[in-house]
């Protein structure tokens, strides 16, 4: 089943933050005002500020412009374009939902960590992995999937006692 993605309000102002930054840094840059003194440089602030939130959200832009699928939960996998992973039934031991988050549990996590799709990401999931099940590393971000919450935890459920009765 596939999912698109959703403007809920987390992304929409998400989107405001990286605009007003910009404009920020822009009108920082040419005011005269910011010209001399200790202000003169705030527009670099802005700058990254508004760099760096560009490129950690860049991919939900992206999929929201060219209204590409987000998540796809097949009978074999749950495939998330967002982080670029693919999680097959049979290395996930367990699901469970929290704070617009889902949490997966695999049954040989460190094996699964360089299948993590952003470099970024797969950088910080390497140093602070534990063997600690509340510390996954592998998460799938379901705020940003246009899908009701109990029905596509209910197919999660289905497909993951289809893939325990297959062992």
């Amino acid at each position: 089943m596939n999912f698109k993605i959703r403007f809920s309000n987390i992304f929409v102002m998400n989107l405001l933050l990286i605009s007003l930054a910009f404009a920020m840094a822009f009108v920082n840059f040419f005011h005269p005002s910011f010209k001399t003194g200790p202000l003169h440089y705030t527009y670099v602030i802005w700058a990254l500020i508004a760099l760096v939130r560009s490129i950690t959200y860049y991919r939900p832009v992206y999929f929201a412009i060219t209204k590409k699928t987000v998540l796809n939960i097949t009978d074999e996998y749950i495939d998330d374009f967002l982080s670029g992973t693919r999680y097959y039934w049979e290395d996930v031991k367990e699901i469970y939902e929290k704070n617009a988050r889902l949490y997966l549990i695999l049954y040989k996590p460190e094996e699964h960590l360089a299948d993590i799709g952003s470099p970024i990401k797969r950088f910080f999931a390497r140093i602070f992995y534990s063997s600690d099940p509340d510390k996954t590393p592998f998460i799938i971000n379901i705020d940003l999937v246009n899908a009701n919450l109990n029905a596509l935890l209910e197919l999660l459920d289905d497909y993951s006692i289809r893939a325990e009765s297959k062992r």
